[in-house]
């Protein structure tokens, strides 16, 4: 099984039958590295919980 993190939700994303909104009572979802990946790349999850991204 793979390891869950905790990602901040910047747009809205429907999941299971679950909706999670950046400015509703879920405003964080947790996401195995897989799942993640393509929510990340079309900007609809942050950076995960705790961690700041790092400057080029």
């Amino acid at each position: 099984m793979d390891k869950l993190t905790t990602y901040s939700v910047l747009s809205r994303i429907r999941r299971s039958g679950d909706v999670y909104e950046p400015h509703g009572e879920r405003t964080e979802i947790e996401l195995s590295e897989k799942e993640a990946a393509p929510l990340k790349l079309l900007g609809r999850i942050g950076e995960p919980r705790g961690q700041i991204p790092r400057l080029c």
